[in-house]
């Protein structure tokens, strides 16, 4: 008993020591229970997935980031979903193809990606192995489609390569009808397994291929050798057919250079029987008893003697000598009659052989049958006549232009023939579609004229643009249909595209018109039918072509005709026509002898003022308004007249914005400067906008330019500076030809 109360009392604690100890315990045992917690109610999120949670079995709106969380224990589970690119595996898939052979794919890998935005709602329909329904089942069922749709060389061989486009656009189409939330990126089909014993047919049929290849590929060698050769051959046969080419184009270049050198020899013939008519001529003019009596002093004076003495010898002061001599010289009909008149016979016998050895038959004018003159001025005619030669056929209406020159009354005018005979033989030798057709030339003695012979080409431009009413020249109707129209824009279009064509064929030969003006631009209104050109417009709507040849060479240079069929002094303004004729030309008289593309922007000039012409319906582009003409004529009252009209035609152009004073050349500068007689200059804005207001002021139907393609080939050309001016090839090349219809 007492030992076991020892025990007892051994056993038996302090009363303080024990609260202390269950303290200790509880303490411990809400730590654990904390951490516990913490453990259980904290979870993380790996980077590139997302966390879902469940709570109670349904699925929570809540999904999270990467990182740290919290959740209700015991209550809410988590799952981290993968949100970037994956890979599903589908092994072992078997098919069965059209012709019932099993095959077999050991593997076929999917990418694919889950967009975040999409992830309740795929977990929410499908579960958070929506993989196995939308890519590993559905890969299997749309394989076994492919093979079934298949035999088993277009799977195994013809077509395997495109399996991977089908699956990708298969998956994706159902992913996308009913889980949009998957994008399917790339699906790769490793090539399947077939049964042995026909794979070895397979690789048989492969070796059969194989060498059917290598003969084909042989083949090809021995076709690309032929090809080869045959190319060889060709070539050989084109260098053979150029070289037949380059002599028979050499042939043709000599034969044109002969007849180019028998048509300068011709001209030079013609020349020198002028020059000898004209010195034949002078030299019967310049023989008169006045002449002989000065011959006479003129001879005496010569003959002197030196007397020494007081007395002078009588004969010094006798005139009994030139008294006789004068008066046999003033009876023609004594001594002197019969050698002087013989000298002149056979002086005249002498040039009238020359004239006739140049000339041709009189029998040429019995071809043609004058009808009527359409042109009759100061150097002769021009007749429209027809052919009466028994060759030509009396069905075909044959016409001809004869120009009658009377080269008898100046030798400007027998130059001036010898200008377009010249240029008419050259361009025969090489015809042109739009210049004109040269037929032939003959001359005639008493009198003495020149005929030369042209084909009929139509009706001149500015008799189709005007109408003379009781001596009033009128703007004609086919004008206003040429300016109102779109057909008529297009015809305006087309004869601008062939005269400069016109001017091409001159310009590569280095041939300068000098002339161009509607009247020198003669028109075809060519039947669409017939072929043949109308004698007037047609009425109505009745379908025509148009086509224009330029014409009238008797103002054209080139290097020859400057030196041989101009005379000592060469080109003048006489040959001109002064509305058409560009500054350089009114301000300088030599022009000409400027580099060869200055010389050939004259005529470029000349097809602005053209093209002007058209637009406005008048010849008179650069003429003043009558305000302006009469301000400028009381200012320059004290000029000669000359002078008033060059000041006329410098203030036009500056009104065009053509000249700016100021800035054109030093080769064409004046004395005559506008400004210097008080009135203020023109206008310094030099725009589209102000040119094209000028060419519409001017135009009786306020239309102006019909584009701004039309505008700006005019403005091109009516350049100051000839350097900027269009040259004939860039002019064709201009976008009025080439605008987009």
């Amino acid at each position: 008993m007492a030992r076991q109360q020892r025990a007892r009392a051994r056993l038996r604690l302090p009363r303080s020591a024990d609260f202390s100890f269950v303290f200790v315990i509880r303490m411990m045992t809400s730590v654990l229970l904390i951490i516990a917690t913490c453990v259980k109610t904290s979870h993380s999120i790996p980077e590139g997935h997302v966390g879902v949670y469940w709570r109670g079995g349904a699925l929570l709106t809540t999904v999270s980031e990467p990182g740290l969380h919290f959740k209700l224990p015991l209550i809410t589970q988590f799952q981290p979903i993968q949100v970037t690119v994956q890979t599903a595996q589908v092994r072992d898939i078997q098919c069965g193809t059209k012709g019932g052979v099993m095959i077999s794919f050991e593997k076929i890998e999917v990418e694919y990606r889950l967009s975040k935005a999409y992830v309740y709602a795929t977990l929410l329909d499908y579960g958070i192995y929506y993989e196995k329904t939308w890519l590993y089942a559905k890969i299997r069922h749309e394989i076994n489609l492919f093979c079934n749709a298949q035999s088993l060389q277009e799977v195994y061989i013809d077509i395997f390569e495109q399996i991977d486009e089908k699956m990708i656009v298969a998956l994706q189409g159902d992913c996308t009808r009913y889980v949009p939330g998957i994008k399917i990126l790339a699906v790769r089909v490793t090539k399947p397994t077939i049964p042995s014993s026909i794979r070895r047919n397979f690789e048989q049929l492969e070796e059969k291929r194989t060498k059917a290849l290598a003969v084909i590929e042989r083949q090809k060698v021995a076709e690309t050798d032929a090809e080869t050769q045959k190319k060889i051959a060709l070539a050989k046969a084109e260098k053979s057919a150029q070289q037949m080419l380059m002599e028979d184009s050499a042939r043709r270049q000599e034969e044109i250079q002969k007849n180019m050198y028998i048509t300068r020899e011709k001209c030079l013939a013609d020349a020198n029987i002028c020059r000898m008519l004209k010195e034949g001529e002078a030299n019967r003019l310049k023989l008169t008893p006045e002449f002989l009596e000065l011959q006479f002093i003129q001879s005496i004076a010569k003959n002197y003697k030196i007397f020494f003495g007081d007395k002078e010898s009588k004969m010094v002061f006798d005139q009994s000598l030139s008294g006789d001599f004068l008066n046999m010289a003033g009876r023609k009909e004594h001594l002197e009659k019969v050698p002087k008149e013989a000298e002149a016979n056979k002086l005249k016998r002498t040039l009238d052989h020359l004239w006739t050895t140049a000339s041709r038959k009189d029998k040429h004018l019995e071809k043609y049958a004058l009808n009527k003159s359409s042109d009759i001025g100061g150097f002769g005619e021009v007749w429209l006549a027809s052919s009466v030669s028994p060759d030509s056929c009396p069905e075909i209406n044959h016409f001809f232009i004869l120009k009658r020159i009377m080269v008898g009354r100046s030798c400007k005018f027998y130059l001036s023939g010898l200008r377009e005979k010249y240029f008419g033989e050259l361009f025969s030798s090489m015809p042109k579609p739009h210049l004109a057709r040269y037929v032939e030339s003959f001359q005639y003695q008493e009198p003495q004229e020149m005929w030369l012979v042209f084909q009929h080409e139509g009706i001149s431009l500015s008799r189709l643009m005007y109408t003379t009413n009781n001596q009033v020249r009128e703007l004609s109707t086919w004008w206003h249909w040429l300016r109102t129209t779109e057909l008529g824009q297009e015809a305006m279009r087309k004869l601008i595209w062939q005269l400069f064509t016109a001017l091409k064929s001159c310009h590569d030969q280095n041939i300068t018109h000098r002339d161009i003006k509607p009247e020198n631009m003669v028109v075809c209104l060519e039947d669409e039918i017939t072929g043949r050109c109308h004698q007037a417009v047609p009425s109505g709507d009745k379908p025509y072509h148009i086509k224009m040849r330029l014409i009238d060479f008797g103002s054209a240079i080139d290097p020859f005709a400057i030196k041989h069929l101009y005379g000592s002094y060469g080109p003048s303004e006489a040959e001109q026509t002064y509305d058409y004729t560009p500054p350089e030309a009114i301000l300088y008289s030599k022009w000409f002898d400027g580099p060869k593309s200055a010389v050939l922007k004259y005529d470029m000039w000349s097809v602005g003022v053209v093209m002007l012409e058209l637009i406005i319906g008048s010849p008179d582009v650069f003429q003043l308004n009558a305000r302006t003409h009469a301000i400028l004529h009381r200012q320059l009252d004290s000029w000669n007249e000359d002078r008033k009209e060059l000041a006329f035609r410098l203030w036009s152009l500056m009104e065009f914005c053509i000249m700016i004073p100021g800035t054109a050349s030093e080769r064409h500068t004046t004395e005559t400067r506008v400004n210097d007689v008080g009135v203020p200059l023109a206008s310094s804005k030099c725009s589209e906008e102000s040119f094209s207001h000028q060419v519409k002021t001017r135009d009786p139907l306020k239309q102006g330019f019909p584009n701004i393609w039309a505008l700006r080939l005019v403005r091109q050309l009516l350049m100051w500076d000839t350097e900027a001016r269009l040259s004939v090839d860039e002019a064709l090349q201009h976008p009025y030809f080439h605008q987009p219809s």
